[in-house]
């Protein structure tokens, strides 16, 4: 999965907050729209998050501080109808503590 350029240009911000809070504690979280079936969406949330958290190691985050978890299409943005696509809702947030 790939990120978009938007998304990729937030993780030097992800980085510098990493840094300066000295973080071992950063929350990766997956999110997708009702578009598809409940499964569906709580896989691909999954693997939104496991993207982003494998991108922040691969610029010298270390693993064992990210925990990924996914909402599916539970947690949505922007509330719609079911299997309706709603690109705000597919996303990832990370929070770094």
């Amino acid at each position: 999965m790939q990120v978009t350029p938007e998304s990729a240009r937030l993780i030097d911000s992800i980085l510098s907050a990493t840094e300066k809070r000295n973080s071992s504690d950063i929350s990766v979280v997956g999110h997708a729209d009702t578009a598809g079936d409940e499964d569906y969406n709580l896989k691909i949330s999954q693997r939104r998050a496991l993207a982003v958290g494998s991108l922040l190691v691969e610029q010298g985050v270390q693993r064992d501080f990210i925990r990924t978890t996914s909402h599916g299409e539970g947690n949505p943005l922007i509330k719609t109808e079911d299997n309706v696509s709603e690109p705000r809702n597919c996303r990832v947030e990370v929070v770094v503590r």
